[in-house]
């Protein structure tokens, strides 16, 4: 494709990961939809592999390979590298489980012959 032909980054750029969240079955995520960071990063490249797919700098406790597809990676901007988000959590069944900060406030609601609870994240 011409458009990922155009796109090439050097050893020690600094790129944003986008998951294919559809396509990785093991990063699939279920409730968080359009809600969810497209974006993860940023990432150092390591080397290049091939002509279209380069290897990160992963953090050791990521459970996907290092190696992907320039359509997925973003070139950072600017000069000040500040690594905010970390890759999601994924546990022993390789699926997402999003887990919260902090529970600030939590209420129940009597409807008829049931309780709902709702919880502050």
């Amino acid at each position: 494709m011409k458009v990922n032909a155009e796109r090439e980054f050097v050893e020690g750029n600094w790129v944003y990961l986008r998951l294919l969240p559809y396509k990785q079955k093991s990063m699939k995520q279920k409730h968080l939809g359009k809600l969810a960071p497209r974006y993860y990063g940023p990432f150092q490249v390591l080397h290049r592999v091939g002509k279209v797919s380069y290897r990160l700098d992963l953090p050791l406790d990521s459970r996907i390979h290092p190696t992907f597809h320039v359509s997925c990676l973003k070139e950072k901007l600017g000069k000040h590298v500040a690594v905010v988000p970390s890759l999601p959590f994924v546990d022993a069944t390789s699926s997402l489980s999003p887990e919260p900060v902090a529970v600030l406030k939590t209420r129940t609601h009597n409807l008829r012959s049931r309780t709902i609870t709702q919880v502050l994240v």
